[in-house]
């Protein structure tokens, strides 16, 4: 089984609100305690936060994303080629239409889902680079620092208007220099941060890497 990774975050109340064809609520990964009161958590079990400007409905509705072991069957399927693979990820098309999203766009937003997975198999974490990379209007900076202060490759968009989806300003993702890991990224000229801290595998439910 995986372990979520643990995570960092500027502002997690704020993270992943869901607009069309994304989580209605936010996740926050498992052994990742909220603020507040941790006397009841579980550190196995996946917390949602549900911002005030989301219907009551989703509450009922509950969290619609893919397990971690969905994520990872999707990924090992991928080939490495950046070119294949960004056509791979546009068949599946796992992420939902959002009217009046230029390709480019829905392209950054297929990507960004699938690093929501825990565990991205090497040859696919190269490829995923790679195509990030090569969508329209992408920005690779080298020597940048991740929201950890962790050096990093970051690779970015800049929209001067707001998308349908939502966003605004850079977004930049960031990626280990030598594995292409990610380490975590920033959305809306660093309105909203994340990062991975640590990540590992275990053999059963309750243990640490």
């Amino acid at each position: 089984m995986t372990r979520a990774p643990s995570s960092s975050r500027a502002n997690p109340k704020t993270a992943r609100s869901g607009p069309a064809g994304t989580a209605p609520g936010t996740p926050i990964c498992p052994a990742s305690p909220p603020a507040g009161d941790v006397s009841d958590f579980d550190p196995d079990k996946l917390q949602i936060w549900y911002g005030p400007n989301q219907d009551e409905k989703w509450k009922k509705e509950g969290y619609d994303d893919r397990s971690q072991r969905q994520f990872h069957r999707f990924l090992a399927t991928l080939p490495s080629d950046a070119d294949r693979m960004m056509k791979c990820i546009r068949q599946e098309h796992a992420i939902g239409t959002i009217e009046g999203e230029t390709r480019a766009q829905r392209d950054w937003r297929e990507i960004d889902v699938l690093y929501w997975s825990v565990l991205i198999p090497p040859n696919v974490q190269a490829g995923l680079f790679r195509a990030l990379a090569k969508i329209p209007g992408a920005r690779v900076t080298t020597g940048v620092k991740d929201p950890l202060g962790r050096a990093a490759i970051g690779v970015s968009v800049t929209y001067a208007d707001k998308t349908p989806s939502g966003w605004q300003g850079t977004q930049e993702v960031f990626f280990d220099p030598e594995s292409y890991a990610c380490l975590g990224q920033t959305r809306n000229d660093g309105e909203m941060a994340g990062a991975r801290a640590a990540w590992g595998v275990v053999n059963k439910p309750g243990t640490r890497p």
